[in-house]
């Protein structure tokens, strides 16, 4: 691994994810990527985790990778609605992604990003809602 995906790796608390390697598509503006087995079920595909310059960059990321979310959404990620917002630690997208329902995600003050996907919401919700994915 690189020295980026190296500390990418270093900054994730082991609870929650295993078996990191580079991402399959990292972004191009991204430090480094890595996609991360979860430890819970919940995601149907390993978890994207990618590192950037800025929160800036991270929060950018996140807005345009779910393209097709409008502003202004105010739906209910447990429920499965579409939703482009905050939360506690950062943004927060929820959204349909073809046959999967996704939700992307930033850690504020870490310049990071994550993004899962899964069948239906409410196994992803709950697996994000009990994630300690950074080690403090």
């Amino acid at each position: 691994m690189t020295p980026g995906e190296c500390r990418l790796e270093a900054m994730l608390g082991s609870a929650d994810v295993r078996n990191c390697r580079p991402a399959a598509r990292p972004p191009a503006d991204a430090v480094a990527a890595l996609d991360c087995t979860a430890v819970r079920p919940g995601p149907v595909h390993d978890p994207m985790i990618v590192l950037f310059r800025s929160d800036t960059d991270a929060e950018t990321w996140v807005e345009s990778y779910w393209w097709a979310l409008h502003d202004g959404r105010g739906g209910n990620c447990a429920t499965g609605a579409e939703y482009k917002g905050t939360w506690v630690r950062g943004k927060l997208l929820c959204t349909i992604n073809g046959p999967y329902y996704a939700m992307s995600w930033t850690y504020k003050g870490r310049s990071v990003a994550v993004t899962a996907e899964a069948p239906a919401p409410q196994p992803l919700y709950a697996w994000w809602q009990g994630l300690s994915l950074l080690s403090d």
